[in-house]
């Protein structure tokens, strides 16, 4: 079978960008692990407002972005490991990361609104306001990161349950969840410097 040039380039042309646009693509996200991130300008806003303050800048940018990778892995409705005794299952709440995100932004919508700027521009204590004015109706007690009902309470929630925020608490370098070499096991946890 003879197949003529004018032939050849309209097969091999048509067929050419089917089989190219995998490797010509580019490489995009999981977009799930895309559609739960949150504004990185409006998430470090409020972790300066929310976290302790003696949390420096360092720790604050650690515990956030640390927060940003839990919720970009976070999975939705899956077992859970029954905990010991029982062999009831139990499953992860759904997705908090849409209801968070419109949080955010109606923060940053009323500060505009009632001051003519956007929540990340506003003073701390003008930021730690706004916050409260919406977690009013909350309880005192802190839920699981990913059963609150509001990024604020997420976010802080979150960071209470790391190693960093266990050490701040005790003023020692525990590293809890951390391996410490056995020759090290007996030693008291150094002090942590001021304002870690």
């Amino acid at each position: 079978m003879t197949v003529d040039r004018r032939s050849f380039v309209k097969t091999v042309g048509a067929a050419l960008p089917v089989v190219a646009l995998p490797a010509c693509a580019p490489q995009s996200a999981d977009p799930a692990r895309a559609a739960r991130t949150l504004d990185p300008v409006m998430l470090r806003a409020l972790a300066e407002a929310t976290l302790p303050s003696e949390v420096d800048a360092q720790g604050r940018e650690s515990a956030v972005a640390e927060f940003e990778r839990w919720l970009a892995e976070y999975r939705a409705v899956v077992e859970r490991d029954h905990g010991y005794g029982t062999g009831e299952l139990t499953y992860t709440g759904p997705d908090p990361a849409p209801g968070w995100r419109a949080q955010l932004e109606a923060l940053d919508l009323e500060a505009k609104q009632r001051f003519g700027r956007g929540f990340a521009d506003l003073d701390v204590d003008v930021r730690q306001r706004l916050v409260r004015a919406q977690l009013r109706r909350e309880g005192e007690a802190l839920p699981e990161p990913a059963e609150a009902s509001h990024v604020a309470l997420g976010l802080v929630a979150w960071w209470f349950g790391t190693s960093a925020a266990n050490d701040l608490c005790h003023g020692a370098q525990i590293g809890r969840g951390t391996c410490r070499p056995l020759e090290r096991a007996g030693d008291e946890p150094a002090p942590i410097a001021q304002g870690a």
